[in-house]
């Protein structure tokens, strides 16, 4: 028959596949405030993650270093007690986002950023429709 794979590939294929990893990395989690925030950590936390970078494109947007902190603060403090979790704090890189916001981030351990081209996905009002602005702004 010309459409059957060849028996050691059948075996390999149906063979059980376990890949273990010492930590659990989400970089790009929609953790959208409100009510549903807690069960989506515990959610993570129950499939394994550690370490969580949560979108900064919730609302209000996390454009400032004091949101982008506190937003931080707010997801450490929904964590079980007994659980593990980091979440990378990410600030919303926009065209009108300024140098001294981004040494401010700097100084509150904020150091990631996301850039959103704009109206291309929920919550990317403020995202980038002319890219040159904010390169011109990163190079510090």
């Amino acid at each position: 028959m010309k459409n059957e794979l060849p028996v050691s590939t059948v075996s390999a294929l149906s063979a059980p596949l376990v890949i273990e990893v010492e930590k659990l990395v989400n970089t790009h989690s929609h953790l959208r405030h409100g009510p549903i925030i807690k069960p989506l950590i515990e959610a993570a936390i129950l499939g394994g993650a550690e370490v969580i970078l949560a979108m900064p494109n919730v609302t209000p947007e996390l454009t400032t270093a004091e949101l982008t902190y506190k937003s931080n603060r707010l997801l450490k403090s929904l964590v079980p007690v007994r659980a593990q979790m980091t979440f990378i704090p990410t600030a919303y890189l926009t065209e009108t986002t300024t140098v001294d916001e981004i040494l401010k981030c700097v100084r509150v351990g904020i150091i990631d950023f996301k850039v959103y081209p704009r109206f291309r996905k929920k919550k990317t009002e403020k995202g980038a429709k002319r890219y040159f602005l904010i390169v011109e702004i990163v190079k510090i």
